[in-house]
């Protein structure tokens, strides 16, 4: 995990340096003429430094997630116009270890459950290995807390060996 840590980094780092050489100095935080974002946002809270591209004011293209205190990512995606795509890799604070995967985003209607979106979900042990995958639904967008398993979901021992299906 720690060669696709740095892969990502280099990542952020290539496109940005990119950037700065079609346009000569990357515009960071800018407004387009609609007074709309574009391009390249860095925003930083507390613990965290956001890295985000939009185009006309909707995300479009990478996002990144990085911990200010250990300078690893913490999350790395896609987004094509506002909607989560491609894959998410989402990584442990502590040690930067890849912890879960997200991808084939998807809006979820059924009236009986009050989720909007579902997409794929792998778990990891610190090891590397599978702990679980299957269905995730989500109240608002994958960044929200409020999840539940969906459909079938397959768990496995911390060796990779399959423990049960349910």
């Amino acid at each position: 995990t720690k060669s696709l840590q740095t892969f990502f980094l280099l990542l952020v780092l290539g496109m940005h340096w990119v950037m700065a050489q079609e346009n000569d100095v990357p515009k960071v935080n800018h407004l387009n003429e609609k007074g709309n974002r574009e391009g390249l946002w860095i925003e930083e809270y507390e613990s965290v430094r956001f890295f985000t591209y939009y185009h006309d004011g909707k995300k479009n293209g990478p996002f990144y997630e990085i911990s200010k205190s250990k300078n690893l990512p913490s999350i790395v995606g896609t987004f094509t116009n506002d909607i989560y795509s491609g894959v998410w890799y989402y990584f442990r604070n502590d040690d930067g270890t890849l912890f879960y995967v997200l991808r084939d985003f998807k809006k979820f209607e059924h009236p009986k459950y009050g989720y909007k979106f579902q997409c794929y979900c792998i778990d990891y042990y610190p090891n590397g290995n599978k702990q679980g995958e299957g269905i995730w639904l989500f109240v608002d967008e994958p960044q929200s807390d409020t999840t539940s398993e969906f459909g079938e979901w397959k768990y496995y021992n911390e060796d990779g060996s399959l423990k049960e299906i349910k």
